[in-house]
């Protein structure tokens, strides 16, 4: 089996991509900038309702040449740039947060007196977060 391209166009405008070598589409269950692609319509479906239902929408998904493919994906580019640079952004907030409830947990566990200043200053501001 070749190569087939689909794209499914959500009622927002946002356009769904996908290449497959094994697989045909007939429809995609989107929500957000995201989709499942499905071969058949209960399987869409079945995807749907597994989403929540109301969040979650299906589309047709429209065979397409590889040509249109090729245009449609380079013009999602910076999109992919913006949404790769708000993941790492993310990343190292989550770190930085990981980071720090590791220092307060390792405080929380020793004796006041054995507290390094850090440790000292990371519980009293947790304590004070929580209040």
């Amino acid at each position: 089996m070749s190569t087939g391209y689909y794209k499914a166009i959500s009622p927002d405008g946002y356009i769904h991509l996908r290449s497959t070598a094994s697989r045909t589409y007939t429809h995609a269950v989107a929500w957000g900038s995201r989709a499942q692609w499905c071969g058949r319509l209960d399987l869409a479906h079945k995807a749907r309702n597994q989403r929540g239902g109301r969040d979650a929408t299906i589309l047709d998904a429209i065979e397409i040449s590889a040509q249109e493919y090729r245009r449609l994906y380079a013009a999602k580019q910076p999109e992919r740039d913006e949404n790769k640079a708000a993941m790492e952004a993310s990343r190292a907030k989550w770190r930085a947060e990981l980071a720090q409830h590791t220092l307060v947990a390792r405080a929380a566990s020793k004796e006041p007196a054995d507290r390094t200043p850090e440790e000292q200053a990371a519980v009293l501001q947790a304590i004070k977060d929580t209040q």
